[in-house]
C-alpha cells in the first residue's frame, strides 16, 4: 500500500453516486414528511376561514419562527448527511475497488497480489478471507508446478535413457510415478468436497 490516503473521492463513481442519490432522496422524503407534520398545525390554523384573527397571527408568527429556525437546520443536516454518506461509501467502495484490482491481477497470473485495507476501511473479514484464498491458491499453484517439474524430469530421464540401460521394471516404475503425480495434480486442480 503506497499511502494511507485515497487520491480519489469517488473510487466507484457509478455505485457511490447511486448510493449518495438514494441517501439524498431518503433525506428529502424524511424532511418533507417531518416538515409536513411540524407545519401542519400552523397551516391548518392559517387556512381556517373561521379562525379568530389572534390565532391566525399567532400561527403566522409560529410559521415564520419555524421558517427561520427549522429550515436552515434541516438543510444543513441534509448537506452534512449527504457528505457523510460519501465518506461512508468511501470506506466500503475503496476496499471493493482493491478487491477488483487484486482479482484482475490474479487473473493475469500475478499470484502474489494481496488486498490491504486502510485502517478505518470496512470489509476486514473479506480482506482476511480473500487473502487466505490467494494464499491457498498460491500453495496449490506451487504444488502443481513442483509436480509438473517432476513429471518433466521423469519424461526426460525416460527419453534420454538408452535401451540397454533401462529395464522394463524401471520404465514401469517411472510410469507409475508419472501416473501418481498426475493424479495428485488432478486432486489439486479438481478438489472434491
Amino acid at each position: 500500500m503506497k499511502g494511507n490516503k485515497r487520491k480519489k473521492v469517488l473510487v466507484d463513481k457509478v455505485a457511490q453516486t447511486k448510493y449518495a442519490v438514494a441517501v439524498v432522496l431518503y433525506l428529502i422524503i424524511y424532511t418533507v414528511i417531518i416538515s409536513f407534520l411540524i407545519y401542519l398545525p400552523t397551516i391548518t390554523v392559517l387556512s381556517e376561514k373561521t379562525a379568530p384573527l389572534e390565532k391566525k397571527i399567532e400561527a403566522a408568527n409560529q410559521f415564520f419562527f419555524l421558517e427561520k429556525r427549522y429550515l436552515p437546520v434541516v438543510l444543513l443536516v441534509m448537506i452534512a448527511m449527504a457528505l457523510h454518506s460519501v465518506t461512508i461509501t468511501h470506506k466500503f467502495f475503496g476496499p471493493i475497488f482493491r478487491f477488483k484490482e487484486a482479482a484482475r491481477s490474479i487473473a493475469e497470473g500475478k499470484m502474489a497480489e494481496r488486498v490491504l485495507r486502510r485502517k478505518n476501511d470496512y470489509l476486514k473479514d473479506f480482506e482476511v478471507e480473500f487473502n487466505n484464498m490467494v494464499n491457498a491458491l498460491n500453495m496449490r499453484f506451487l504444488e502443481i508446478s513442483n509436480l509438473t517439474l517432476k513429471n518433466y524430469k521423469i519424461i526426460e530421464e525416460l527419453k534420454n535413457a538408452k535401451e540397454s540401460e533401462i529395464t522394463k521394471e524401471r520404465i514401469s516404475q517411472k510410469l507409475e510415478e508419472l501416473k501418481s503425480n498426475l493424479e495428485e495434480v488432478e486432486r489439486l486442480v479438481i478438489k472434491k468436497r
